[in-house]
């Protein structure tokens, strides 16, 4: 971020575009221009932030289902959900990494989101048929 190299790898589940902006701070009149990137900025923050802080509290139906829902909140955002629905290329292993769970605990949870109807899951897409229900299992932690 700041013109050194990354600790962390960058990847991306869809298509992204890059782009390299200065590493100083903004003038007032920068910051009036790239209001809308400085406010998704602080917004990815906090929810980067709200889910480290979280994450232990959760039991692994509400980290699955917050990751879910997060998927599919920015598939939509981007313009990448239809319906109910958006493209899920994670794979079980990808989301055991991101969960903090186990391969095996993934799939029941999984299985388990599937036998309550709060999820689809087929040819790597993913539907929600409610994603009022969907969101009730994730605010079980406030």
């Amino acid at each position: 971020m700041l013109g050194g190299v990354s600790s962390q790898p960058v990847v991306a589940i869809t298509n992204v575009r890059a782009l390299r902006l200065p590493c100083r701070l903004p003038s007032r009149a920068d910051f009036d221009g790239q209001h809308a990137f400085w406010k998704a900025l602080a917004g990815m923050i906090e929810r980067q932030t709200n889910w480290l802080v979280s994450l232990g509290r959760m039991t692994a139906l509400e980290r699955i289902a917050h990751l879910l829902l997060e998927l599919f909140d920015r598939m939509r955002q981007a313009g990448l959900a239809y319906g109910q629905q958006c493209a899920m290329p994670l794979t079980q292993i990808e989301i055991a990494d991101m969960t903090g769970l186990t391969p095996v605990h993934v799939n029941r949870t999984l299985q388990s989101l599937r036998a309550r109807e709060l999820i689809e899951l087929q040819s790597k897409w993913l539907r929600i048929p409610e994603l009022s229900a969907l969101r009730d299992v994730f605010a079980m932690t406030g």
